[in-house]
């Protein structure tokens, strides 16, 4: 692209940041004019202004913007918006009025963008007379080899937060002595049985989020499901058949039950929640009514955190032995402590390779060595949702481990940007076991070149 027209791309979007920043408080319709007044005249120069997401980056007329540290969250935030709302892009041409200005930032702005589908936008858009602003709807993209895209990735979140939903109503009716109905849970776990039989890789991205936005605005830790995704991935790697990952993951929905109650019942300092919560989820998940189906999830309950070092609870007998359910939820439960900085207080640069790293470590005194050797070759030397890049400079976000342990250094990566920096335009997926793709240099903090490696696994 000529000097000329990248930089009056870049004027075209600085334009744009300083509006936003400087009327960040007012209303749609302070907004909308400052908008028009900056946006209009590049508008009328340029011929078109074209703002197009690529992964979690943002292009406008074909050059990356944002690359400032002060600038990631307004692309971050653009980003999401075209996401949630199914669009790949905005394009906005010459004659553009501050009347159609004021109609798409009412839609940008508005609360529900996420439950618009992509035609619902044209649709309102065109009905509103908006005919310089045209909203650019996201193609369907199919299966990829063994990669999940965005077809799948939707089907897959919306199961995620369906079993998170279903956990946390358990738990919380449970916890109050209502009377309490398994079937949304059985149900949900189910439907994440099959997904991962279907494709784990979408499933194995989310389990890295760290909060969930669920119905009313309420933003949960998603650890719970984060536990069951992991532990049935481990389990299936490990020949369960349909009927025995079921009790699995019922029992990891529940591992934490104790603790969740806990916070509804009392006000235990931390140290004390921790070593109480188990014989609490335990009792809980008893008195639920339901024994016969939630027997092995009052166990774990009861056991997760047995022969775990400074953290064992409660007190047993050193030749306890624990269940197989329970050693393999042990490892889902920490391996997602330990990747999340707030839960852990562990801080690992690059997540959960560095969380592998720290169990390894504590192998046969924490967590039983052959499932965790079976942890490790199934997440790979770079775990899903790793930064890295490679030999010839390309940065990606690895999607997927190559399950041939010939291959444990060279997994599946959605490649992002290419060896000068820029958006990636070629073929996003690169399996780096083929024979002429490159090696790894070295994994990457994502912040460092302002990324969220989550946001690739979402719808």
């Amino acid at each position: 692209m000529h000097s000329e027209a990248t930089r009056a791309a870049q004027l075209a979007w600085d334009a744009m940041v300083t509006v936003a920043t400087t009327h960040a408080d007012a209303g749609v319709p302070s907004l909308s004019r400052a908008l028009h007044a900056a946006l209009a005249p590049w508008v009328e120069a340029i011929g078109v202004v074209e703002m197009r997401r690529a992964g979690p980056f943002l292009l406008v007329n074909g050059v990356r913007v944002g690359g400032a540290p002060a600038e990631r969250a307004l692309v971050r935030r653009a980003v999401d918006l075209l996401r949630a709302a199914g669009l790949e892009g905005v394009r906005i041409t010459r004659g553009i009025s501050l009347a159609e200005v004021e109609t798409w930032v009412e839609l940008a702005v508005e609360p529900a963008l996420a439950n618009h589908a992509a035609g619902g936008v044209v649709v309102q858009l065109r009905a509103a007379g908006v005919c310089h602003i045209e909203a650019m709807v996201s193609l369907p993209q199919q299966r990829h080899g063994a990669a999940l895209l965005p077809v799948h990735r939707q089907q897959a979140f919306g199961v995620y937060v369906a079993a998170l939903a279903a956990q946390r109503t358990f738990v919380a009716t449970a916890a109050h002595g209502e009377p309490t109905s398994l079937h949304p849970l059985r149900r949900s776990v189910h439907r994440l049985v099959d997904t991962l039989f279907e494709d784990d890789a979408a499933l194995i991205g989310l389990s890295a989020l760290r909060s969930v936005r669920l119905a009313g605005d309420t933003i949960v830790s998603p650890h719970a499901v984060n536990v069951a995704v992991l532990s049935l991935v481990l389990g299936r790697a490990g020949g369960l058949g349909r009927a025995d990952l079921a009790t699995l993951g019922l029992a990891a929905l529940l591992h934490d039950a104790g603790m969740h109650a806990g916070a509804l019942d009392d006000d235990a300092l931390p140290a004390e929640a921790l070593a109480a919560h188990t014989v609490r989820g335990a009792a809980l998940l008893v008195r639920s009514g339901a024994l016969d189906a939630v027997g092995t999830a009052a166990l774990v309950a009861f056991e997760h955190h047995v022969h775990a070092g400074e953290q064992s609870a409660p007190r047993t007998a050193t030749a306890w032995e624990t269940s197989t359910a329970t050693r393999i939820i042990q490892i889902a439960d920490a391996y997602d402590r330990f990747c999340d900085p707030d839960g852990s207080g562990a801080t690992p640069a690059h997540g959960g390779r560095e969380a592998l790293a720290v169990m390894q470590r504590h192998a046969g005194s924490c967590f039983d060595p052959g499932w965790l050797a079976r942890f490790v070759r199934l997440l790979g030397a770079y775990p899903p949702g790793t930064v890295v890049q490679t030999e010839r400079g390309d940065v990606g976000v690895v999607v997927r481990a190559n399950r041939d342990p010939r291959d444990f250094e060279r997994p599946m990566i959605r490649l992002l940007l290419d060896p000068a920096g820029q958006p990636y335009t070629g073929e996003p997926v690169a399996n780096l076991a083929a024979p002429d793709a490159p090696r790894i240099r070295t994994a990457i903090v994502p912040e460092s070149i302002g990324i969220d490696p989550v946001g690739l696994f979402l719808p």
